[in-house]
């Protein structure tokens, strides 16, 4: 269930579940579908976000538009804007300030420079990646697209949700990849890859058609025969490949076993959270998207300042603006209108 977070009715049974944990009382305008939230004198609003699913990409509204077929959630804090969520080398040059683990980036092609990707500084510009490249002369950059070079890490891809700098959850996809059995060809394995998760199609030589940087970059071709227990990679996490997991892995992040670069991930969390506007910090949900390498390091990808809301953080959200059980005999807050 976790994983449809475009569903409205997921939206709105952990945001009620939430506020009837704290005691509250859940009222929904009908107009606006803003959600308004009672306990004694206490009461906030939260903004809902809508989702629509165009040829160029997910749009964000604020509004129950004809064309929007999404739920996002609902926000206590209607988006802000700033240079680190919207340009990624103006994250990266945060990030770097802030001494957080980022993949490097420049902007001039270098012998020295081997196995990169390319990026766009804009993420609403085009792909989130071109590549990998074995060097960064295999491909000129489009300056008036804000490309970049950023060094390829290999890893799991990770999104994690903070409110007010806190990771509360996180959703990890495995980079798809398959293991060599020293008879099988490439084309052979992916093929097995697809029908094990039920795909009928693409064909296998399609979707390696499709990955063609990363055979480059594995030295590999769909006939090669891959040695028992070389793993190849095709492709990145989360880029909704046929090889990437049919549901990705929801973490809570506050357990007391949560993985060991969660820790790395708090710190920057915090860390970043400075970088949000004084007049919204106190009420933001950031998405932070990262890889977390092979020795379990977590890479900083960029911020997202108008994330789709996971429905795991409604508890964490309604707790701190509604506050406890029996803090209505203290003094109200003052809470977002």
């Amino acid at each position: 269930m976790l994983d449809a977070k475009n569903d409205f009715f997921v939206h709105l049974k952990w945001l009620r579940r939430s506020v009837l944990a704290a005691g509250g009382e859940l009222i929904l305008a009908g107009d606006t579908l803003q959600a308004l939230i009672r306990r004694g004198p206490r009461q906030l609003v939260l903004h809902p976000a809508f989702l629509a699913f165009l040829p160029d990409g997910a749009r964000f509204s604020d509004q129950l538009l004809d064309d929007c077929n999404g739920f996002a959630g609902w926000l206590p804090a209607r988006p802000g804007d700033w240079p680190e969520a919207r340009d990624r080398l103006a994250f990266k040059r945060f990030a770097g300030a802030a001494g957080l683990a980022a993949p490097e980036a420049w902007m001039e092609p270098g012998a020295a420079r081997d196995r990169v990707l390319v990026r766009s500084a804009r993420p609403s510009s085009g792909a989130s990646f071109l590549g990998p490249y074995r060097t960064a002369s295999e491909h000129a950059l489009d300056v008036d697209r804000g490309e970049f070079y950023e060094r390829y890490i290999e890893g799991d891809a990770i999104r994690v949700w903070c409110w007010n700098g806190e990771p509360i959850c996180g959703e990890l996809a495995p980079q798809p990849s398959v293991v060599g059995d020293g008879a099988s060809t490439l084309e052979d394995l992916v093929t097995r890859a697809l029908h094990a998760r039920g795909l009928p199609g693409p064909a296998a030589g399609d979707y390696l058609s499709q990955q063609r940087a990363f055979l480059a970059l594995e030295g590999v071709t769909p006939a090669t025969v891959v040695e028992e227990g070389r793993t190849v990679r095709l492709g990145m996490g989360m880029q909704g490949t046929p090889l990437d997991p049919s549901r990705f892995t929801t973490l809570d992040l506050r357990a007391a076993s949560r993985p060991a670069w969660a820790d790395p991930l708090r710190a920057a969390g915090a860390a970043l959270l400075k970088a949000v506007p004084s007049a919204v910090r106190a009420r933001s949900l950031l998405l932070l998207e990262a890889i977390i390498d092979a020795e379990g390091r977590p890479w900083l990808l960029s911020m997202h300042a108008s994330p789709v809301v996971h429905p795991l953080v409604y508890p964490a959200i309604i707790f701190q603006l509604l506050g406890p059980r029996g803090a209505d005999d203290l003094p109200a807050a003052t809470l977002p209108a």
